[in-house]
């Protein structure tokens, strides 16, 4: 597993949520897609952030 610094998060939390499309949710489905999405893209960062 990768890892960050602590001090990484914020910038972590910042860049996936200017990479995301924050339209608001209809449904219970649109809710887990942004957090599948969000994930995804966090997990991007974190093994940039980490190498």
């Amino acid at each position: 597993a990768q890892q960050i610094r602590f001090t990484d998060i914020a910038a972590l939390n910042l860049s996936v949520l200017e990479k995301m499309d924050m339209r608001e949710p209809q449904c219970v489905d649109d809710v887990l897609s942004v957090d599948a999405n969000a994930r995804e893209v966090a997990r991007k960062e974190v093994m940039r952030l980490a190498s």
